[in-house]
């Protein structure tokens, strides 16, 4: 696995113990690309903020069900 996705995984497993901190390493990282996925789709910016913001939330509620196998 490389050495940025391994960071990645660890960050995720943290959050699910509650680190804000890798929450926010996540965030970073991924939320450039995660954004323009959804600008393609959906096009308007009031519902691509809105799904962006979705998915960081259910990131944070469902870390722990990661299984990075």
């Amino acid at each position: 696995m490389p050495a940025d996705q391994r960071e990645l995984v660890d960050a995720l497993q943290a959050v699910a113990r509650g680190d804000r901190r890798a929450f926010r390493l996540i965030y970073e990282r991924t939320a450039p690309k995660l954004t323009a996925a959804a600008r393609r789709i959906l096009g308007r910016s009031s519902a691509v903020e809105e799904a962006v913001q979705e998915a960081y939330v259910r990131i944070w509620r469902h870390a722990e069900a990661f299984d990075p196998g």
